[in-house]
Formats: C-alpha cells, structure tokens, sequence
C-alpha cells in the first residue's frame, strides 16, 4: 500500500515538470527560434531519473503530443 502512495508524486512531477517546460518554450518562442528537442529531453531524462521507467515513458509521450500539439 505504501507503494502505491508514491505514485501519485512521481506522475504530478511528471505533468507540471511537462507544463513548465511547455510554458517556458512558448514564452521564449518570440525571442529565440531553438528547437523544443532539448528541453523536452531534459525534462523526460530528469524524471526518468527520479520518477522511474513508467514515469519516464508517460513524460516522453505526454511532451511528444504536448509539442504536436503547441510547437508544430
């Protein structure tokens, strides 16, 4: 049971860390013309880390569609 309390930090980190590297894109858009590939891997590579292997796939596929979405 304690196990599955930890969940629920691991995926919050997961959404809000893929929403403020989201923010942080959109709000550098006007002023630099970079690519999204680096700080989206970044943020997938840090809560892999932290957050484990399901953590890191739901981060990677939550900042593909974030970036088709917003980006492209």
């Amino acid at each position: 049971m304690a196990a599955k309390l930890n969940v629920v930090p691991r995926y919050v980190l997961a959404v809000s860390s893929v929403f403020a590297a989201l923010l942080v894109l959109q709000l550098s858009r006007p002023h630099e013309e970079r690519s999204a590939f680096p700080l989206f891997l970044a943020v997938v590579t840090l809560n892999a880390y932290f957050g484990g292997r399901a953590a890191g796939i739901f981060v990677a596929v939550l900042s593909t569609l974030a970036t088709n979405y917003f980006v492209f």
